[in-house]
């Protein structure tokens, strides 16, 4: 008997591994222990699914999550306009509390979503977000954002990573912001610590062609054949964006194993122009996963919402119909994703960690002709009916579980406000 088991009874279940249609499913000690017809278990929280998909929450593998305090700030500014003139003076601005709440309110948006896992960069108040982060409940991949202009950045960056290298739910991670912020000796600092420490390494790279032909007439390389020559790309590398790239750099990320994260959205409100060739990367045997990038750039953190785009702009992209099957890019959003950030999660199999969604099946899922395209392209936010994140139940019918959301989005609001007074 364990008093945090959790059976999930009559769900129609989506699994990569197995077909495996209604059935029941019993969580225990965090993780899948059986999946059948019938199950019974004493002391369990009881789950009736008869009328939900069951299927591995989503990771997100790039985001800054507590900008939601600068949503709709700033609006209609190219990405350097954007973070030049009104991004950063607002983030000058943070205090701890601040980034405390913002992220707070980020991570209820990102369980309403449908994602247990994010992947996270930031430049202020890291530690404040790994405490969010274990109120809520779910896991986090932080690392604070390493730039050149601010003092001792790789100094701050390695005491990050002692304080929280041994922490149940929060894995740090080193993090260089981009090529054009972090000279190649910093680069190539902070990637031997990442190795040392056995961390994920994760920058923004090509996203931008303003980024690409600075990056050309400073090195006389592409960003990509650039990072390559540092040394500094392999499995654990994982480069957000990549929208300006070449077939050369597609083939090195497959050969070295680099991780992807697609943005779309984000890529498209701030116009940049391209679209992450996320079929190449996948053939050339990178790892493509999904991100939203920050609540300010794209304007909101649904893993639900990214899965749809990425999979649209991929048939819109190669005029093709048949490009990205949805059951492909439901794992490149699940599966892939916890793969990428040191998880074994992301599917419904009996072993995995227990990092579960539920969807309602409420009109927008029905018929059931095709249950992974349903998901893909059907679901929304409002389908979400319960999350569970390392075995625990964290979201129920509309309610976060662990906080109190409503007194979030209040603190949050008059905190935004006095922030951006006179920008």
């Amino acid at each position: 008997m364990d008093e945090n088991a959790i059976l999930i009874k009559n769900a129609f279940v989506l699994s990569f591994s197995s077909n495996i249609g209604k059935a029941d499913v019993l969580i225990a000690h965090g993780r899948i222990q059986e999946i059948g017809r019938d199950i019974e278990w004493r002391g369990a929280t009881r789950i009736n699914a008869d009328d939900c998909y069951l299927l591995p929450s989503l990771a997100n593998t790039h985001t800054h999550i507590a900008m939601t305090l600068l949503r709709g700030f700033g609006e209609n500014l190219v990405l350097h306009e954007w973070l030049e003139k009104k991004i950063w003076p607002a983030e000058a601005r943070l205090s701890k509390e601040d980034v405390y709440y913002g992220a707070m309110l980020g991570l209820c948006e990102l369980v309403r979503g449908g994602a247990t896992v994010f992947n996270e960069m930031y430049l202020v108040g890291i530690d404040e977000i790994c405490k969010a982060t274990k109120k809520i409940g779910i896991e986090g991949v932080v690392g604070y954002g390493i730039i050149d202009a601010i003092p001792n950045a790789i100094n701050t960056a390695r005491t990050f990573v002692e304080k929280w290298k041994d922490d149940s739910l929060i894995k740090p991670s080193v993090c260089c912001h981009a090529p054009y912020t972090c000279s190649a000796e910093t680069i190539q600092k902070a990637k031997e610590m990442a190795r040392r420490e056995n961390c994920l390494f994760h920058m923004h790279v090509s996203e931008t062609r303003k980024e690409l032909f600075d990056i050309l007439e400073r090195t006389k390389k592409r960003p990509i054949e650039y990072l390559h020559d540092l040394g500094i790309m392999d499995e654990q590398s994982l480069f957000a964006h990549m929208v300006f790239v070449s077939k050369r750099e597609i083939l090195l990320c497959g050969k070295r194993k680099i991780t992807i994260s697609h943005n779309p959205i984000s890529n498209l409100k701030l116009a940049g122009g391209g679209l992450c060739p996320i079929l190449e990367f996948d053939e050339a045997g990178a790892l493509v996963t999904f991100g939203t990038d920050g609540p300010a750039s794209n304007n909101g953190l649904s893993m639900l919402e990214t899965l749809k785009m990425a999979a649209l702009l991929q048939k819109h992209r190669y005029w093709d119909a048949l490009a990205l099957p949805a059951k492909k890019a439901l794992q490149f959003a699940s599966l892939n994703g916890w793969k990428a950030l040191g998880f074994n999660a992301g599917d419904v199999a009996v072993g995995k960690e227990a990092e579960l969604l539920l969807l309602k099946r409420i009109p927008n899922l029905i018929p059931n002709h095709d249950p992974f395209s349903n998901v893909v392209f059907s679901a929304r936010d409002s389908n979400v009916f319960a999350v569970i994140s390392g075995g625990k139940l964290i979201y129920y019918d509309g309610k976060m579980l662990t906080v109190d959301e409503k007194a979030i989005a209040q603190e949050v609001e008059e905190r935004a406000k006095e922030l951006v007074r006179g920008l």
